[in-house]
């Protein structure tokens, strides 16, 4: 009898013990399920706001715009160039030129063995890149051309540093502009103004891509924060862009 009686009560002590490693596996595995759920709504949260906060400064509103009106987009200011109805987008031109401390971070991040002096450097000179300067002979060797300059290299590496203007192609919100030059099209989403454009705003000191004339005087390139542009060789950069409405 005492025999049967403790068969029970260790079979009774190992239902129970079972019953709690059930009831505790359960438990473990409701804890570990919940937190994957949790884990995901909030990393969906934190998505969601890094988004919307982002796209309030790289959205513009559905409204006609007017030539050289103020806006902001990607966290600078900009100048309209034009309202593109049709396609629905805005032409920008970015309302300063480039700073000597913008331009010292590209070309120093570029290796370009270039400094400036007197707030300007040089774009082209007989010791510079065939590449960028389009070298003829040594007495003919300075050119300035738009797809091979160094103004394109340095507006194109200044647009790869604004976040949110990178944040603003990847969501599609900006426009890859044709630019024909010499019967040569180019497509980019970062551009300088033409000749029309630089006229519409009354800033005859910056370059703009439909120069591409031989020189043979040394051509520079200009910072904002500097002396005026006195003669052809030496202007500024103000960068284009176009982004679509939404």
């Amino acid at each position: 009898m005492r025999k049967k009686n403790g068969f029970i009560a260790i079979s009774l002590i190992y239902s129970f013990f079972l019953v709690f490693l059930m009831t505790l596996s359960a438990t473990l595995l409701n804890y570990a399920h919940n937190r994957v759920l949790v884990n995901s709504v909030v990393n969906e949260t934190k998505d969601y706001l890094n988004d919307h906060a982002e796209s309030d400064d790289t959205k513009l509103k559905r409204k006609n715009y007017n030539a050289k009106e103020s806006v902001s987009y990607g966290g600078l200011t900009w100048l309209v160039l034009k309202d593109n109805s049709v396609e629905n987008s805005v032409t920008l031109v970015l309302n300063r030129s480039l700073t000597s401390s913008e331009i010292n971070t590209i070309i120093t991040n570029l290796q370009f063995n270039m400094t400036f002096t007197n707030d300007r450097i040089k774009m082209c000179s007989i010791a510079m890149n065939d590449y960028y300067c389009y070298y003829t002979n040594a007495s003919y060797y300075r050119q300035y051309n738009w797809q091979n300059s160094i103004i394109k290299t340095i507006v194109e590496e200044w647009l790869k540093m604004q976040n949110p203007l990178q944040k603003a192609i990847t969501r599609n919100s900006l426009v890859l502009m044709p630019v024909m030059v010499n019967g040569v099209t180019d497509t980019s989403y970062i551009r300088i103004m033409d000749l029309t454009e630089g006229g519409l705003i009354g800033d005859v000191n910056t370059w703009l891509y439909t120069y591409a004339t031989l020189s043979s005087g040394i051509s520079y390139v200009k910072a904002s924060n500097g002396s005026n542009v006195s003669t052809l060789t030496e202007r500024t950069i103000r960068p284009v862009i176009q982004v679509k409405k939404n």
